[in-house]
Formats: structure tokens, C-alpha cells, sequence
């Protein structure tokens, strides 16, 4: 199993949809290939120079075969491991990366009918409002997705990190 790791508490967690092979042997999130382009989408876009303290865990917490998309019931099955994960760390932005942890959360969050169909390149890079919570949910592609077509998708990725940097000061401050 494979179930996160950074600050508790933190100011942002990223939820991805499930563990790849690199990350399944060695029990760590983000280190294969596309977990690199995570971490170093975190470093480059000034996260950590804002000093935002931050989470990284998966949908589910074990490789899928083929490394294929986990179903529904896979992530129901996973759910009270990621609901602790949120108690524990308490973030104030949970950044999804890929359609399958942005329906899932939205589901879960009661705002299914603010992502409905749509597609998640229409969806990447906005913010969405979650009524009754302190958090907001920012969606961003799956470094996977982004990783089979770097030179179309790269330069749109690493905007919306840029953008979730700068985004961070407001969208962090205490709720009143």
C-alpha cells in the first residue's frame, strides 16, 4: 500500500488517482516518471518558495493491473483511508490530478453537478467553489496524461501550477 506522504498538517494535497509500478515496489507516491514531473511542477512553480507545506497520496492506495483507471468501487473502497488523510492534514486546496480523483472528490463533496461531463481539459486550472467547506478543489491533469503528450500539454500544466502558486496566499488565509 502505497499512502502518502508529506506535511501534516498542510496547506495543499495533492490527490492522484492510484500508485504506478515505481511507486508500488518502493511504498512512495510521485517517484516514477510522472511523479517527477509532479515534484518538480511543485518545486518550479514557487509552491515551496511561498512556503506552503504540502501532501502528496492517490485515490486509491495500491497499483491497479496494467496500471488502468481505478473503478468506482475501488476508490469507495479506499475512501476512509483518504477521509483520514484529509483530517490528518487538513488542507485548506486539494489539487486533483486527472478526471477520475476530480469526480470521485466532487462526488464525495456534493458538487458532482459542477463537473457533471465535462471533460477535464476544460476543467484543468479552474478553481472550484465547495459550498460548507475550507477547502477549495483545484484540478489539474494527471502527469501521466501530461507526460504521453508533453509538448502540447507541458506548457498548459505548468501554468496552472504557476497559477495555483500565486492563488495560494488567498486561498490559504483563515476562514473567518
Amino acid at each position: 500500500m502505497v499512502l502518502g506522504e508529506g506535511d501534516v498538517p498542510s496547506s495543499v494535497l495533492f490527490l492522484g488517482e492510484g500508485p504506478g509500478e515505481q511507486e508500488d515496489e518502493i511504498g512512495r507516491p510521485a517517484i516514477g516518471r510522472p511523479g517527477k514531473l509532479l515534484r518538480q511542477s511543485i518545486i518550479s512553480s514557487g509552491i515551496i518558495q511561498r512556503q506552503a507545506r504540502y501532501f502528496i497520496t492517490d485515490l486509491v492506495r495500491c497499483r491497479l493491473p496494467n496500471n488502468r483507471d481505478p473503478t468506482p468501487m475501488e476508490a469507495e473502497a479506499c475512501w476512509e483511508w483518504t477521509r483520514e488523510i484529509l483530517m490528518i492534514t487538513n488542507p485548506q486546496v486539494i489539487v486533483t490530478l486527472g478526471r477520475i480523483a476530480l469526480a470521485y472528490l466532487a462526488k464525495r463533496c456534493g458538487i458532482q453537478k459542477q463537473v457533471g461531463s465535462t471533460k477535464i481539459v476544460d476543467l484543468a486550472g479552474k478553481a472550484l467553489h465547495v459550498p460548507d467547506r475550507k477547502f477549495h478543489i483545484y484540478p489539474c491533469f494527471s502527469p501521466v496524461f501530461v507526460g504521453r503528450n508533453e509538448r502540447e500539454w507541458l506548457p498548459i500544466y505548468r501554468s496552472h501550477f504557476e497559477f495555483l502558486a500565486m492563488s495560494l496566499p488567498s486561498w490559504t488565509k483563515e476562514n473567518p
